[in-house]
């Protein structure tokens, strides 16, 4: 039988001289079972490596050969024909296609591999567009055995071009009778077109527009708002967030005579048929008015916040004053009852003492028909500042009626609060009043009783501290008694 490539009839070549043998190895010789492994895994995972980057693209990959058949492809492509990427290795890609449409892409095919250059083109059909691309691979004998098929759908961007071009018959008539400014940009935004409201409302004429920079409608704040804007968007783009066909943004423009004056300005990109950026369109609006009244509105928001801060803060002084004794300034008898059982139960649940303790001034009685009620109320309030002074910030100080007092000293032991309350009577004692040039000394008695040593009820242990203060004045007053078990009260 002739070789292909030599003409029947003529004669053969001699045969080729053998190779000399290498000393190792002999010539004809084949790849150790090892170099073997080592291609079949370099080839393993080379085809794992490129099934990864099919399946990462967004649109359908496919490879097929040059007859048509699918080699391979990602899940998108298998998607797109409803099959499993295995089930679809194999099969003829224009099988899945209409009649109609398999016919003209098998064209196609025929037409890239004469040529040998990539073909792009779109595909509408039901309403769904796809950006299609072919590309021949060429091997390293340059051969084209494999042609590579991206699919991408671009319905969204496909359908917005077509309405701007169906539009485009209404769109300057639209444009010279509307209140709003239209515009349109070349992809260098210098101006193409701008409606006349633009010079109704600067009062710039057009020629002094169109052909210039969109730039220079805007103040120097104005550039620096859409500088922003514009990298914000840049940002998110770069990120891969969704940031929707128009971009919004307000800033001030320049009026003819140099004023600023707030506009609403919304664009939208324009691409050719091959989806290069052409420009952009958009639409700008006075908001002169809904600033002011924007304005107007904070004005307002900002009292209301005023008035309701100032209502808070009623009501919170309200609040106080329910639980606060007026002349004292100490908790009221009321709050007391309504704390004490928290204290006792965080005490019973935290397993820490808490001392009780009751003070009462000596002889007011005595002070209040001596001198008047004016005086006996600043004994009062002397001893409730004293006994403030020296408490804790934990420490609950009341006013239990008339000149009777009652501190609850969370996290205090007997030996302590005995020592604290030593001072508060020494402390009183060495404070003063003064009534028609009379010098009037003031004490006090305390009773002091300890949860859980004395009692472990709140009403228990008022008892105690009230009989360890009935102790006190029995005792001859000014002077401090712990709680002893057969103690009576007052």
């Amino acid at each position: 039988m002739n070789s292909p490539s030599q003409p029947a009839g003529s004669p053969r070549p001699p045969p080729p001289s053998p190779a000399p043998e290498s000393p190792q190895q002999p010539a004809d010789s084949a790849p150790s079972a090892s170099s073997a492994q080592d291609i079949a895994r370099t080839l393993e995972a080379t085809t794992l490596d490129l099934r990864a980057l099919m399946d990462a693209a967004p649109g359908a990959s496919i490879l097929i050969d040059c007859e048509g058949r699918i080699l391979t492809l990602n899940q998108a492509g298998a998607a797109r024909f409803g099959l499993s990427q295995e089930a679809a290795i194999g099969t003829d890609l224009f099988s899945h296609f209409p009649a109609e449409v398999a016919g003209s892409r098998r064209a196609r095919l025929r037409q890239l591999l004469q040529d040998r250059q990539p073909v792009v083109f779109e595909d509408v059909r039901q309403g769904v567009c796809f950006r299609n691309s072919a590309v021949p691979v060429i091997d390293r004998d340059g051969q084209i055995r494999r042609v590579a098929v991206f699919s991408e759908d671009i319905t969204e961007r496909w359908t917005a071009d077509t309405l701007l071009r169906r539009s485009e018959a209404h769109y300057r008539f639209l444009a010279e009778n509307t209140e709003d400014v239209v515009w349109q940009l070349d992809k260098e935004m210098n101006f193409l077109f701008i409606s006349s409201a633009d010079e109704r409302m600067r009062g710039v004429p057009r020629d002094q527009v169109v052909g210039h920079p969109m730039l220079e409608l805007f103040s120097q704040r104005g550039r620096a708002i859409l500088a922003e804007a514009m990298e914000r968007r840049r940002q998110q783009e770069a990120r891969g967030e969704e940031v929707g066909i128009s971009f919004r943004f307000e800033a001030p423009q320049l009026r003819a005579d140099g004023s600023e004056m707030w506009m609403e300005v919304v664009s939208t990109r324009v691409y050719d048929d091959a989806g290069e950026l052409t420009g952009y369109i958009g639409v700008s609006r006075n908001i002169e008015a809904r600033r002011r009244y924007q304005v107007t509105l904070e004005d307002v928001n900002r009292r209301l916040r005023a008035q309701l801060e100032e209502i808070s803060a009623l009501q919170a002084e309200l609040k106080d004053k329910a639980v606060r004794d007026p002349l004292t300034g100490l908790y009221n008898r009321h709050y007391l009852h309504e704390t004490l059982p928290r204290e006792l139960a965080r005490a019973r649940r935290e397993a820490y003492p808490l001392a009780m303790v009751m003070v009462d001034l000596d002889y007011f009685k005595a002070i209040n028909d001596t001198y008047g009620h004016v005086t006996g109320d600043q004994a009062i309030t002397q001893a409730a500042r004293v006994l403030q002074k020296l408490a804790r910030e934990s420490d609950l100080v009341c006013r239990y009626g008339g000149e009777e007092f009652l501190a609850v000293l969370p996290r205090m032991a007997l030996e302590e609060a005995l020592q604290l309350a030593e001072r508060w009577r020494d402390a009183i004692a060495q404070a003063t009043l003064h009534k028609f040039g009379t010098e009037i000394r003031l004490t006090a008695s305390f009773g002091v009783a300890v949860f859980p040593e004395h009692a472990t009820g709140g009403e228990a242990l008022l008892q105690c501290a009230d009989a360890a203060l009935y102790s006190s004045k029995g005792h001859g007053r000014n002077r401090v008694n712990a709680y002893q078990p057969g103690m009576a009260a007052g």
